[in-house]
């Protein structure tokens, strides 16, 4: 397992919502500049089934085999309003990473919420 983490990487780590316990895929939003030894990292959540859907998700690409960049073998999205914040620890697998295009709307999609936010 990579020690070294960084901006658009997709990692899995064990998150909870509504009381159940899931590995589920995350996307990497802290900037490559505050990752660092140690460093609390923080990331959106990826899913196939935004309960309820939030207007700020941002679909992934994906192949059946997995043979993607960011290694998801179906439909995804990364859920802009959901941030998990986690340590390398927490990190039980490092699975791919977000294309340049995809990653854009991601931080745009960011801005939008946290512009709605306050």
């Amino acid at each position: 397992m990579p020690t070294r983490f960084f901006y658009g990487q997709i990692v899995r780590i064990q998150v909870v919502r509504h009381g159940q316990e899931k590995a589920r895929p995350v996307v990497i939003v802290t900037p490559n500049e505050s990752i660092g030894e140690g460093a609390s990292l923080v990331g959106v959540a990826i899913t196939a089934t935004p309960d309820p859907p939030t207007g700020f998700e941002v679909p992934l690409p994906w192949q059946t085999q997995g043979r993607s960049r960011t290694s998801l073998d179906r439909p995804n999205a990364a859920v802009c309003c959901w941030f998990v914040a986690f340590n390398a620890a927490d990190v039980i697998e490092a699975i791919g990473h977000v294309p340049p295009g995809p990653m854009r709307m991601i931080e745009e999609a960011i801005r939008r919420h946290r512009g709605n936010s306050g």
